[in-house]
């Protein structure tokens, strides 16, 4: 019974550590839909798919140059959204989500 007790807050914690996680992966999921189709998905390869500029140029049959403008067009909606509704700064969001 000890060990079922000292357990649980170990994975009380783990849980909650899941569930903030699930919640600023839906945040910047619903802060993407905010966006163009062709920015999200401009976003999710190169982002989510880890795609290089070419890469995803290549995929979507545009420019680099264009990658580059909706990436900066993503990343400055994600920033807006992250510091007006989270009240944190990107970086901020991004090394919470790269720690779990």
């Amino acid at each position: 019974m000890n060990l079922i007790l000292q357990a649980y807050p170990l994975d009380n914690n783990i849980t909650e550590e899941n569930q903030q996680y699930n919640e600023y992966l839906n945040f910047i999921d619903n802060t993407l839909l905010r966006l163009p189709p062709q920015t999200q998905e401009v976003f999710k390869l190169c982002r989510q798919q880890y795609k290089s500029y070419d890469e995803a140029a290549a995929i979507l049959g545009i420019s680099r140059h264009a990658i580059k403008k909706h990436m900066v067009r993503s990343m400055k909606v994600l920033r807006t959204a992250a510091e007006t509704e989270l009240g944190i700064s990107m970086s901020i969001l991004f090394i919470l989500l790269s720690s779990f």
